[in-house]
């Protein structure tokens, strides 16, 4: 019975074992034993704040100090101003500082890292016509920034109220000003520098209007304790079937022309996804609620009217 549950699962995607045994979660081939835990609400979708799951801590307050011209996000030389202090104020606080400070991510159990393949936007299939979380459709988001220790900034600005401004092109149009911050708990501080990390993005950093086909956040999740990688698409399938539940599939990731690996990207809890499931994108949504924690690491589940 549970085993023609599971094939009747992956019939639901629309998608095979075999793409999936492909498009491994690794970023890069790793050896020795992959990362062992589950963090909470990496595997499913989750609550609002910088995306699903992801850890509790407060972030430490760097964007009002530092945005000089009060735009609401920090340029180049505002962020190179707000790493010197924020380094100052990790050395200053020991060795134990703060999550991505002088405490650093990851273990042993990782190979060194090697680099990607090179894909460019001209490479790939462009999908205008779908939706953004068809589980029929296999898209590439590219991620390009202007410098090259992207990486090392996005790892000093975890736990900050910073994100990092790159150009995204999917689908063959390119938005600017895209913020890019790292997420999850154990999902990185378990993956070392140069493999696969997981991401958000925000669309609307810079200009507050831009949507990518009608949503202002992505959650790329790298899939760190599940090595099928299918458990968070399963998941959403199967429960929009019964409640109101985030919206998942699966996208390309390629960063400054890198090839990066293939990601579950879900929807997140906000305005659009309470008007698609309720009607309305403010005020009490209808329908009746119980507060039990799911599989998706989100408290509180909502049935549909």
């Amino acid at each position: 019975m549970r085993h023609s549950i599971l094939i009747l699962s992956l019939s639901v995607l629309g998608l095979t074992v075999s793409l999936t045994a492909q498009e491994r979660p690794d970023r890069r081939p790793e050896a020795g034993p992959p990362p062992r835990g589950e963090p909470r609400g990496e595997r499913g979708p989750g609550g609002g704040g910088r995306g699903p799951g992801g850890p509790q801590e407060e972030d430490v307050k760097l964007l009002a100090e530092h945005d000089r011209n009060e735009d609401g996000w920090l340029n180049a030389k505002e962020r190179a101003e707000a790493r010197e202090a924020l380094k100052e104020k990790r050395d200053g606080a020991g060795a134990q500082g703060r999550r991505g400070g002088r405490r650093g991510p990851g273990n042993g159990n990782f190979p060194p890292a090697s680099a990607g393949p090179k894909i460019s936007p001209e490479e790939v299939e462009s999908y205008p016509d779908a939706p953004l979380y068809d589980a029929e459709t296999l898209r590439t988001i590219f991620l390009t920034f202007p410098n090259e220790d992207w990486e090392e900034e996005l790892q000093e600005f975890k736990a900050t109220d910073v994100e990092v401004p790159a150009t995204m092109v999917v689908d063959g149009k390119s938005y600017s000003g895209v913020g890019v911050s790292f997420r999850g708990a154990s999902s990185y501080f378990r993956i070392p520098a140069g493999h696969k990390r997981s991401f958000n993005l925000s669309l609307d950093l810079v200009d507050k209007g831009q949507r990518l086909y009608g949503h202002k956040s992505l959650n790329l999740l790298n899939g760190n304790g599940d090595p099928s990688l299918m458990s968070t698409v399963l998941y959403s399938q199967l429960a929009r079937e019964h409640i109101a539940a985030p919206k998942a599939n699966f996208v390309k990731v390629v960063v400054n022309g890198e090839y990066w690996g293939v990601y579950v990207n879900v929807e997140q809890f906000d305005k659009v996804f309470t008007k698609d499931n309720y009607g309305a994108s403010s005020g009490a949504p209808v329908g009746r609620c119980r507060g039990v924690r799911a599989v998706t690491g989100a408290w509180l589940t909502m049935e549909r009217s």
